[in-house]
């Protein structure tokens, strides 16, 4: 019963923010190589974040390894983007999507509501988390900046209680 492990999905729900504020949460994989190219993506896509409107850019990374390692080749913290302590399902509540890859995080954010981009590298295989059978309006996998920055665009025009209410089935469908 593998799936006996997610039941505490079904007690999350989100948080209805107090601002307009773009919650775009990264969280890091295991593997070093996925991570440094999401944060790569992530610093090629700063520029062009500024120009979206207000967005907020926590990075939260996986509980083994350390944000010094990838502060030292990253310099992308600023007011908007930071490294984040929290636990990844207090951060979850209150985001708008995810950016991540190869984790079953990725899974658990649309399960309850989060839209999702896996952000593929164009020289490895790709591990996405996300079975075909999940409608892929809230979902993307983006191997650029370029295609995660379109995914965000489409993602900040749908309304999030239609998100919600779509994604809310993936709940029952796969988590017990």
């Amino acid at each position: 019963a593998p799936s006996l492990r997610y039941k505490y999905l079904h007690s999350i729900s989100r948080l209805k923010k107090k601002d307009n504020r773009f919650i775009i949460l990264v969280a890091l994989p295991i593997f070093m190589d996925q991570s440094e190219n999401i944060l790569s993506v992530i610093a090629e896509s700063l520029d062009a974040f500024q120009h979206m409107g207000d967005i907020g850019i926590p990075i939260k990374v996986h509980p083994t390894k350390s944000a010094d390692s990838f502060k030292s080749k990253f310099s992308i913290e600023s007011d908007n983007c930071r490294f984040i302590n929290e636990d990844f399902f207090e951060s979850i509540k209150t985001a708008d999507l995810l950016v991540s890859a190869a984790s079953t995080t990725c899974m658990e954010a649309l399960a309850i509501g989060v839209p999702v981009a896996i952000i593929g590298a164009r020289n490895k295989i790709l591990q996405n988390p996300i079975p075909r059978s999940i409608d892929n309006d809230y979902w993307r996998i983006c191997y650029s900046s370029d295609e995660l920055l379109g995914f965000i665009e489409t993602i900040q025009k749908i309304n999030k209680d239609d998100i919600e209410m779509n994604l809310g089935q993936i709940k029952d469908s796969y988590f017990m």
